[in-house]
This record gives structure tokens, sequence and C-alpha cells, in this order.
């Protein structure tokens, strides 16, 4: 019978449940909150897809160059206005 009773003892009870319950919902909340600030791979690849390629720039460098090659100079504007 001793041995029974020191069998019991060992044993874990309802608090003991309840206490692992309550700690361990804590941590999944914890967890689950840091998950729900990471972006999800659709979003990622949703933004690669947007994301500019090398020859989308280039062609956009090259366009401004020649908008900036085109325009007039201020010391010419000057001078054609004074004529």
């Amino acid at each position: 019978m001793a041995e029974l009773a020191e069998i019991l003892t060992e044993k874990s009870d309802s608090r003991d449940l309840n206490d692992f319950k309550q700690k361990y919902k804590h941590e999944v909340s914890a967890v689950n909150s840091q998950l729900e600030k990471k972006s999800n791979i659709k979003d990622v690849c949703a933004l690669l897809d947007m994301k500019s390629n090398i020859d989308d720039v280039n062609k956009a460098l090259t366009e401004m160059h020649c908008d900036v090659g085109a325009k007039v100079a201020k010391e010419d504007f000057q001078v054609s206005l004074m004529e």
C-alpha cells in the first residue's frame, strides 16, 4: 500500500496539467504573434516579380541621358533671350 501511495505522489494531477496548459498556451500565443509579423511567400514572390530588372534600369537611364542631352544649356537660353 505504501508503494502505491508513493507511485501516486509521483504522478501528475489536474493542477499540473492546468499549469502545463497555461504555460504552453502562452508560448504558442507568443509564437503565433511572431509568425503574424512575418511575410508569406506569396507576398515576397509578388514583390520580386514587380522589381525592375537590369534591362529596365538601363533603358530608363538611357532615356534620361537622352533627355538631359537634348536640354538647352542655361547660358544658351539666356543668350537667346538677349537677342
